[in-house]
């Protein structure tokens, strides 16, 4: 949990969990909060601190050195695996049962337990690969 919410990282974390489904970089953040008194600087150092304190999450899509950001404590991504295409970056989110099934069956061969809030999985979409 965030101890410390500036208006400024309030408004960003807002902005991220209203688009649960979809990863921004920090320009797209900032193209999207144009007008709205958030520089690109205060964008880059807001998320590295949402990071930092647990709330939102880092992705690199495959074949790119760029980062990009989500929110990780929607309700939307509770217990659930995100499915991330790497053609076209729509992040989807695994059926919850399935994910508890996958999260079981990894836990049991490897003893290793993942959080499946934090957990994605690469590949294409079901637009993308038809």
């Amino acid at each position: 949990m965030v101890k410390y919410m500036t208006q400024q990282r309030r408004r960003l974390l807002e902005f991220l969990k209203s688009n649960p489904d979809k990863l921004f970089s920090p320009k797209e953040i900032a193209v999207q909060l144009d007008g709205e008194e958030v520089s690109l600087s205060a964008i880059y150092r807001n998320l590295a601190f949402l990071e930092e304190s647990g709330v939102i999450g880092r992705v690199m899509r495959a074949g790119s050195k760029e980062v990009f950001y989500r929110a990780l404590d929607s309700g939307v991504c509770h217990g659930r695996v995100h499915l991330t295409c790497t053609r076209c970056g729509k992040t989807n989110h695994m059926d919850a049962e399935v994910a508890k099934q996958l999260a079981e069956a990894l836990r049991k061969s490897s003893g290793f337990e993942i959080d499946t809030a934090r957990t994605t999985i690469y590949g294409l979409c079901k637009s993308c690969h038809s």
